[in-house]
């Protein structure tokens, strides 16, 4: 049911009804209390059988090495001495020459003859007073920048008297000039006469310029070269050898001892 508190709320009122107690069962609490006894026996039975050691005595093998003696072989590096020749380059020295062309600065001199020229030779005959007398003359012109000496002589070709020398003559001619030859001769009016001039000496001129000339010059230089020689020298070598010795072993045996061991009850009596 539902009434109003004195505050102005509502307030709610539950009623139910109360059974009476029952006294307690105490049979069910014996017979549980024995149960867990049992239980607490059984496990402190389990906890001592796998936890309490009791000794006995077993025969054990074991393994012992026992020593013993055997020859064993081995090997070893022996020195030896053994000679060994072998073929090696040795240089030496050698002087090799040859020839080589050099260029040097030399002087290269032409003698010639001067360069000239005869112009306007001509013969004719004229009177000498009582005489009638035969004329030749020629221009030789100097050709050169030098002067010179030219000598010739004159062959006057007559028709009745045949060839007549004349003496030769000798003039200086100085460059680029011209000198002039007379010859005459004593001959008949009416005559033919021709001539000849004849080149007796003319000057020669030496020209002389420097040019490049070559001249064999003989070089040597030493060089170095290589002969095969052999050569022996004693070297250590080592060659395997096999020995023996004495060496002690040991061999594996087995032997019994009796020993204490320890085991928990239940494993003496079989029970694991």
């Amino acid at each position: 049911m539902h009434y109003c508190n004195r505050g102005g709320g509502m307030a709610e009122e539950e009623n139910f009804n109360a059974k009476p107690k029952s006294k307690p069962d105490k049979s069910g609490n014996r017979i549980l209390a024995v149960g867990l006894l049992i239980l607490a026996i059984f496990a402190l039975f389990f906890v001592v059988g796998n936890t309490a050691k009791v000794p006995y005595t077993a025969m054990v093998t074991y393994t012992e090495k026992e020593p013993y003696e055997a020859q064993e072989a081995y090997q070893e590096q022996e020195p030896y001495t053994d000679r060994v020749c072998t073929e090696v380059q040795v240089p030496y020295t050698e002087q090799e020459c040859h020839y080589e062309q050099e260029p040097y600065l030399g002087e290269e001199c032409e003698t010639r003859a001067y360069s000239y020229s005869v112009e306007n030779h001509k013969v004719w005959g004229d009177w000498y007073g009582l005489n009638y007398m035969c004329y030749a003359s020629f221009d030789v012109k100097n050709n050169e920048n030098k002067g010179g000496y030219w000598t010739f002589s004159y062959t006057f070709i007559s028709g009745t008297h045949g060839e007549m020398n004349r003496p030769s003559q000798t003039k200086y001619i100085y460059s680029l000039s011209s000198e002039t030859w007379y010859f005459s001769y004593d001959c008949d009016a009416g005559e033919s006469v021709g001539g000849r001039y004849n080149t007796e000496s003319i000057p020669r001129l030496t020209e002389c310029e420097t040019v490049t000339k070559y001249q064999s010059v003989r070089k040597c230089e030493d060089v170095t070269k290589y002969r095969t020689e052999i050569q022996c020298e004693d070297v250590t070598k080592y060659r395997t050898v096999t020995k023996y010795r004495t060496v002690t072993k040991y061999t594996d045996v087995e032997k019994e001892k009796a020993e204490t061991r320890y085991q928990t009850l239940f494993e003496s009596w079989g029970l694991t």
